[in-house]
């Protein structure tokens, strides 16, 4: 008796809307019964619902938590909400749970929106295309970069800074015991026919260098050079392989002062140094030992074709093969 009362109720409200293009249903359910019911307009014409102030309009069950759909105009679909067509959202879109969204996805239109990620990745980020986009541009630049490897794909891994600017690493060591190291670069050859191969390469390319103490590399401790690689020009100030951490300053006294036409091998030790210059072992055994003082220790036999001098008092050889040179007589030499 009730749904004959409501399509009842129906009816006469359809025929008076077509009178006065006006219905009120004061209480109770419209209900169609039957066969699907279209709801249509004539043409040109929109269909607005609009429920009073303090409802809103709801499609599905009543069980849903209404959480943002708080107004007249607003509409609250309790169940799954299917667009065969695109769907448009003129203001933001929230989506209070996961959010799947699959076939090719677009964000942003123009290079003038921005995108915000507040969440964390949870899966690889993988290029569509091998070697062909990149992160950055050479005018927007990332500021850090934190990861655990870096691995070159298909190419040799190459690292340019912009035109003007250092490759520069800083690396930080504070372990309370145990050995440990700095830099660790670790390189595997395998050939199987010929040609050769380098460890370490370093090729510097002067355009312009009116610099007269340029060096291919500088090896420090504190700030204190201690093994130094110039670019080979001949000067009195440095040896083209320079070692210890004294003075070079060819032009100042008491600096080293090579020969003008260069040096290959130079050594200079700050005036308190009391080691040895040079000390060449075989299994910890020394071979040839100069000391701070320049007394030179020799294990073997000397083989002489020119003249031995030097400016010290005493001069110790322990071997002495050459038949035809003549030992300096200013200075007492010890012949065994």
């Amino acid at each position: 008796m009730a749904n004959k009362r409501s399509r009842a109720l129906a009816s006469i409200c359809i025929i008076i809307s077509v009178i006065t293009w006006t219905c009120f249903i004061r209480a109770g359910t419209l209900e169609f019964d039957g066969v699907p019911v279209d709801i249509t307009t004539a043409n040109n014409e929109d269909l607005v619902i609009v429920p009073a102030s303090g409802g809103n309009i709801q499609i599905g069950a009543g069980s849903g938590t209404n959480s943002y759909a708080t107004s007249n105009n607003d509409l609250h679909v309790t169940g799954i909400l299917e667009v065969s067509g695109s769907g448009y959202f003129d203001s933001g879109l929230t989506v209070a749970s996961a959010l799947t969204a699959n076939g090719n996805v677009t964000l942003g239109s123009t290079t003038s929106n921005t995108i915000t990620p507040t969440g964390k990745l949870a899966a690889d980020l993988v290029p569509n295309t091998s070697s062909t986009y990149n992160l950055g541009s050479t005018s927007l630049a990332f500021s850090k970069l934190y990861v655990d490897t870096i691995s070159g794909y298909a190419a040799a891994l190459a690292l340019s800074p912009a035109s003007g600017y250092s490759l520069t690493g800083a690396v930080t060591k504070s372990a309370s015991s145990g050995n440990e190291t700095a830099y660790d670069l670790a390189a595997t050859v395998n050939k199987s026919s010929s040609g050769n191969y380098t460890g370490l390469k370093l090729n510097v390319t002067e355009t312009l260098a009116p610099g007269t103490a340029d060096k291919l590399m500088d090896l420090q401790v504190g700030g204190t050079s201690w093994l130094s690689v110039y670019n080979g020009a001949n000067s009195a100030n440095y040896g083209a392989l320079s070692l210890g951490s004294g003075y070079w300053d060819g032009t100042t006294a008491g600096y080293f002062s090579g020969s003008t036409s260069g040096t290959l091998l130079a050594g200079n030790a700050v005036s308190a140094f009391a080691g040895n210059l040079i000390d060449i072992q075989i299994a910890g055994s020394s071979k040839f030992k100069v000391d701070s003082s320049g007394n030179v220790t020799v294990a073997g036999t000397i083989a002489s074709s020119s003249s031995l001098g030097g400016s010290g008092t005493n001069k110790y050889l322990s071997r002495w093969s050459a038949a035809t040179e003549s030992i300096p007589t200013e200075r007492a030499w010890v012949r065994a």
